[in-house]
């Protein structure tokens, strides 16, 4: 199995987004992604989850959990969420939880699936970890030469070991030319669930 075959496209109405398969039945993804509205709940009914790699696969999702400082006050640098899926053997992508120093910059691809599109969009770029200014005590992932476009949030940041191992060491949140001023790439994996 390949790595982009883990990435998956994930819907919510009109909504659009991708996330990545990190065990056989386990999605992580963009909060955003998957409850646009903070003020809705969570609803696993709504979403479908496609492997465009593997035929269009559908798989259900059985259960979900957004970062519960997502919720309660939209922290961007919470943008974080679980999907659990049915099983599919043979895919995902190992998380590198605590890949990140403060302040090294780090050579990264990103996949996703950009709204709209048929095919995936794979980026190489550069990113830093820093931290989130309107929260001290979090950490995000700023970087250059990284387009992220509507539909790509929540896709990986991959960084490939000398040993030739392919792992997740971030999420894709917003494109930086948003018009919003609070926005950054991404977030590390670091991020404490509280």
């Amino acid at each position: 199995m390949s790595w982009y075959e883990s990435v998956v496209r994930i819907n919510y109405g009109d909504w659009e987004g991708s996330g990545v398969l990190i065990q056989d039945d386990l999605i992580l993804t963009a909060a955003h992604v998957v409850q646009p509205d903070k003020s809705s709940p969570l609803s696993i009914a709504d979403l479908t989850i496609t492997f465009p790699w593997r035929g269009n696969h559908k798989c259900n999702v059985l259960a979900g959990s957004v970062h519960p400082r997502w919720t309660q006050s939209r922290l961007l640098s919470c943008d974080m969420a679980y999907l659990r899926v049915e099983q599919v053997p043979g895919l995902g992508i190992i998380p590198w939880r605590d890949f990140w120093s403060t302040g090294n910059i780090v050579e990264v691809g990103l996949y996703g699936y950009p709204a709209g599109g048929l095919v995936g969009d794979y980026q190489h770029g550069s990113l830093r970890q820093t931290t989130d200014l309107s929260n001290p005590d979090r950490n995000i992932l700023v970087g250059n030469g990284l387009r992220i476009a509507a539909g790509m949030s929540g896709g990986p940041f991959l960084y490939q070991h000398e040993n030739g191992v392919i792992y997740v060491v971030g999420l894709a949140t917003w494109d930086t030319n948003s018009p919003r001023d609070d926005v950054f790439n991404g977030i590390p994996l670091n991020v404490a669930w509280e």
